[in-house]
C-alpha cells in the first residue's frame, strides 16, 4: 500500500510541473465492419476524456477514459450485453501535433486499452484506433473537428471497425 502511495504522489508531482492538457471528445460512431456480421449496423455515441502532458513541443502522452452507449440491439450481440448495451474504455493515448498558423493546428491522435462492456469483468476486450483533427484556438482553449478508426474486440469471433466522427474541446493549464 506505500508503495502505491509513493506511487500517486510521485505521478501527481509529475503532472504539477508538467503542462497538463485536457481533451473531451464527443461523436457518432459509424460501424463498417463487425463479426458476426449482423452487428454492422451498429452505430454508438463516444465521449472520451484524456488527460495528457507535454513530452515536446508537438507530443503529449497520458490516460484516457471513454464510454461509448450503443443505439442499436445488434451491438447487445456483440459485446454480450443487455438492451442498453454500452462499454466503459480505459485507455493510453498519444497525441503529435503539427502547427498550420499561430491559431490553428492538426492533431493525430492514437490510442489503446482495455474496453469493459457493461462493467462485466468477464467479457473484457480492447480496444485501439488513430485520428486526425483539426483545431482552432478560442480564448484560452482548443476547439476542433475531426474523424478516427476503432477497432474494438471482445474475442471469440466477436470485433467491429467503427469511424467516430466529431468535435474534441482541449484546454490546456
Amino acid at each position: 500500500m506505500k508503495k502505491l502511495l509513493v506511487m500517486a504522489l510521485v505521478m501527481a508531482a509529475v503532472f504539477a510541473l508538467a503542462e497538463i492538457n485536457l481533451s473531451v471528445f464527443g461523436g457518432y460512431a459509424f460501424t463498417i465492419t463487425s463479426t458476426p456480421v449482423d452487428a454492422a449496423s451498429a452505430s454508438y455515441f463516444d465521449v472520451t476524456l484524456d488527460l495528457t502532458y507535454g513530452i515536446s513541443d508537438q507530443f503529449d502522452a497520458g490516460v484516457g477514459v471513454g464510454f461509448a452507449y450503443f443505439f442499436d440491439s445488434v451491438a447487445t450481440e456483440l459485446i454480450n450485453a443487455s438492451q442498453n448495451a454500452f462499454t466503459l474504455d480505459i485507455f493510453a493515448v498519444g497525441k503529435y501535433s503539427i502547427d498550420i498558423d499561430d491559431n490553428s493546428k492538426v492533431v493525430m491522435r492514437v490510442f489503446g486499452g482495455v474496453s469493459i462492456p457493461e462493467f462485466n469483468f468477464k467479457s473484457l476486450g480492447y480496444v485501439f484506433g488513430a485520428g486526425a483533427f483539426y483545431s482552432r484556438r478560442y480564448e484560452g482553449m482548443r476547439i476542433g473537428l475531426g474523424a478516427s478508426v476503432e477497432m474494438r474486440n471482445y474475442g471469440e469471433g466477436r470485433s467491429m471497425t467503427s469511424i467516430p466522427v466529431g468535435v474534441r474541446i482541449d484546454v490546456n493549464f
